[in-house]
């Protein structure tokens, strides 16, 4: 059961890392950087990003976005939101693992639509 927490906690880090535009610690990409905010100063979350997201998340359906919100920004376990949403814990589990696939190709879509200047975007997605 302890594993099992640690990798729910992980994974709840992982998704508000990504959501807030932080790079993961421990890639040898974010170790090469220096680090921007050398005394622990958090950096604001660009506004375009935070409405991109918040805009993929508006467009779940209800059945996935209220266990991802439960679980990763209420930080409820997922046996607490299972209990809460009169469901069980393997239903939690599969709609947040729906929940977050689809946020994931909300934002690929959304960054395809919106082409940086020199429409890299764009290139990227068709290459």
């Amino acid at each position: 059961m302890a594993p099992n927490k640690c990798r729910d906690r992980s994974r709840r880090l992982a998704v508000r890392r990504f959501i807030r535009g932080d790079k993961d610690d421990q890639s040898s990409e974010a170790q090469a950087q220096p680090n921007p905010t050398p005394f622990g100063e958090s950096r604001p979350i660009p506004a375009q990003r935070r409405a991109s997201i918040q805009k993929a998340i508006d467009l779940l359906r209800a059945k996935l976005k209220e266990p991802l919100l439960l679980t990763y920004f209420d930080e409820l376990s997922q046996q607490e939101a299972a209990d809460l949403l009169g469901v069980t814990v393997k239903t939690i589990e599969a709609r947040v693992y729906r929940a977050r696939q689809r946020l994931a190709e909300l934002i690929d879509c959304a960054a395809i639509r919106t082409p940086n200047s020199s429409g890299a975007a764009v290139r990227a997605a068709y290459s």
